[in-house]
């Protein structure tokens, strides 16, 4: 479909239906198949293009087109059960379950929520410089009760972790979130994490 080298935006609205189908598939766009370009095409775009190493993250070639179609769905390719099994740059499915089998994520939807937070937690562990914590993340409805968890948890669908650094005071690390996370972020460093989820807008309250 693609023979040339292109801008993205170029692409025909046939060949940009098809570009998002892929990205869809992999995990990282989350828009409408509608074969128009837009913000959320090209930033999906770009980051699969970062996460594989390539160059030029506004352009595509026969081969970055042939490497995005061959590549397997993310969701599909993590062991799930493998505690081990690395799920993003620095994060595994350890963390994702706290080693707890019964955490193991079952249904399709809610990996791809925990793939996307493992994206954006890679990011707050690369720009605070050191090791993130992970004290809760995945929590199937039973075990959010049993925790006392709120019933609209966004723990329930993978959207939401409490973290902390290994390293470094924990309300230094919770002012530096506050300033560059425009997501929503619940102030536990009392108790010993940071909530960070997904939600857009700078929701903020305290535990």
């Amino acid at each position: 479909m693609i023979d040339q080298i292109i801008e993205v935006s170029d692409l025909s609205p046939i060949a940009l239906s098809e570009l998002q189908k892929q990205l869809l598939r992999l995990g990282y766009y989350k828009g409408s198949v509608d074969g128009i370009f837009g913000k959320q095409t090209g930033q999906a775009f770009a980051e699969w293009k970062e996460d594989n190493y390539l160059k030029d993250h506004t352009l595509i070639g026969p081969d970055s087109w042939a490497k995005l179609k061959g590549q397997s769905g993310q969701v599909t390719a993590i062991d799930w059960q493998d505690f081990n099994c690395k799920i993003s740059k620095y994060f595994s499915v350890r963390e994702v379950t706290n080693a707890d089998r019964r955490r193991i994520p079952q249904r399709d939807d809610i990996r791809s929520n925990v793939l996307l937070l493992a994206k954006e937690l890679d990011k707050i562990r690369d720009d605070w410089g050191s090791a993130i914590g992970v004290t809760s993340w995945y929590r199937p409805e039973p075990i959010n009760r049993a925790v006392g968890g709120a019933r609209n948890s966004q723990h329930i669908t993978g959207r939401a972790a409490d973290i902390y650094p290994v390293q470094g005071n924990i309300f230094e690390f919770q002012k530096w979130l506050d300033a560059r996370w425009d997501k929503a972020l619940g102030y536990g460093a009392k108790k010993g994490f940071c909530h960070v989820d997904l939600r857009t807008g700078k929701i903020r309250w305290n535990y």
